[in-house]
């Protein structure tokens, strides 16, 4: 059964370090160690998309190439399938005007996201192309293109359905 197996709001506390270790909302049990790092700088943090006190998290520079990756690691003996995925995100005017995300190479979908005030809401999005079977460390990447120096995106609301399963045990054959 297809269901939420990963979500993280990133709180209300303030998010300076890099990696960041998540304390996600929701996560399947066979799945661990969530860390989001990034290819630019440490991880800072703005309003998210509920406002006031919520979190979004920011990485403030930009230029297009940049990659935002979770890495979660998924329990011996399983496997990981993504069907589809929900975020908020957020570019500033100027910064990335594209992004792309994948699922250990796989490309999982693409977007434009809303630049300036106040956000987009990607809500549930069905996967491009099915990223099934995911074993041992699974990288959510999300690439930006488009952007600029000095230019932050934020990502809040951070969303994976699908399942994790036992993988299947190779019949075997009995001799009589």
């Amino acid at each position: 059964m297809k269901a939420q197996i990963f979500k993280d709001n990133f709180g209300t506390a303030a998010i300076s370090t890099h990696p960041y270790n998540s304390i996600p909302v929701l996560i399947n049990s066979q799945l661990s160690s969530p860390v989001w790092t990034n290819t630019q700088s440490d991880w800072t943090w703005d309003v998210g998309s509920a406002g006031g006190a919520d979190k979004a998290i920011r990485v403030l520079n930009t230029p297009s190439g940049t990659t935002l990756t979770l890495t979660l690691h998924v329990a011996d003996g399983y496997q990981l399938s993504i069907s589809s995925f929900s975020m908020w995100v957020k570019s500033a005017t100027g910064g990335a005007n594209s992004w792309i995300m994948y699922a250990n190479g796989i490309e999982i979908g693409s977007g434009d996201p809303m630049r300036g005030s106040p956000g987009f809401n990607i809500g549930n999005t069905l996967v491009t192309y099915p990223a099934n079977g995911l074993k041992g460390t699974a990288l959510i990447t999300i690439q930006l293109n488009g952007g600029g120096n000095a230019k932050p995106f934020l990502v809040d609301d951070f969303t994976l359905n699908g399942t994790v399963d036992c993988i299947p045990n190779p019949s075997i054959d009995i001799v009589s």
